[in-house]
């Protein structure tokens, strides 16, 4: 009880008092680390933790453009197999799910590069659910997929937590969501996110099997992952705070990230 007040409190109040202090542009300079994917969902006026206001996801992307160089995920994943770095602090926008926003959010992108990775269920002409959260249909799919800013990735068929799935299921399951959307976009896709964060090493061999270059998660969940050039770590963003305190965590998610 006593740490939710704390945070409560770091929130609401403390978090802008840092930020006009300029606390953020500090950040930026402990860590030589220049690198961050982020991880955001959906963006919407609907009363769901699923769902960031359009108003606090905008004046993100207004400080991303002052602050920091916005990149393809594939460009900065590019860089890391590369083993190169950028000089200037730098950050990839990824969306997961592909929820009926996401043709609102690439508006508001006005350019920026993102990827968006959508399960198989936004294949269907029909549009499905997820959770209860109402999914891209087909034909909005492709739409997006259209877009000059935009790269769509794989997210399993419909949210699979692979670890709790035979190997052989997931195998199939990468297969079919990914021919799929590709048939559907008209476009090969070279990249997955794990739902949930649920993966293991032979998961990672099964997708780099099924050709999948880039592989991200959240958090890494494997000894070897540090290593693994085949995968990438993203900053998670939470819809439940404030404008002040997501800043401010994006900035200090430079130093958690080893480059």
């Amino acid at each position: 009880m006593k740490s939710t007040k704390i945070k409560s409190v770091f929130r609401k109040h403390i978090a802008s008092v840092l930020l006009r202090m300029k606390v953020d542009e500090m950040l930026h300079f402990i860590t030589d680390n220049n690198m961050l994917i982020l991880n955001y969902h959906g963006v919407g006026d609907i009363a769901d933790k699923h769902y960031m206001p359009p108003d606090q996801f905008k004046k993100h992307l207004d400080y991303f453009r002052r602050n920091f160089n916005v990149v393809p995920m594939g460009e900065l994943f590019s860089v890391y197999l590369d083993k190169a770095k950028y000089g200037i602090k730098t950050i990839a926008l990824t969306f997961d799910d592909g929820d009926a926003t996401c043709l609102d959010i690439a508006e508001m992108l006005q350019g920026l590069p993102a990827t968006f990775f959508v399960t198989g269920l936004s294949t269907s002409n029909n549009r499905e659910s997820l959770y209860d959260i109402p999914l891209m249909t087909k034909d909005e799919l492709i739409e997006l997929s259209k877009l000059p800013n935009v790269k769509i990735g794989c997210h399993s068929m419909i949210h699979w937590d692979y670890m709790k799935l035979p190997l052989d299921f997931v195998m199939r399951d990468m297969k079919l969501s990914k021919k799929l959307i590709e048939e559907v976009i008209g476009k090969n896709i070279y990249s997955i996110a794990y739902p949930f964060g649920s993966y293991d090493e032979e998961i990672k061999d099964l997708a780099s099997e099924c050709g999948f270059l880039s592989q991200l998660t959240v958090d890494y969940q494997c000894p070897g992952d540090y290593k693994d050039l085949r995968i990438l770590p993203r900053h998670g963003i939470p819809n439940t705070t404030t404008y002040e305190s997501n800043i401010l965590q994006i900035c200090h998610a430079f130093k958690k990230v080893k480059s």
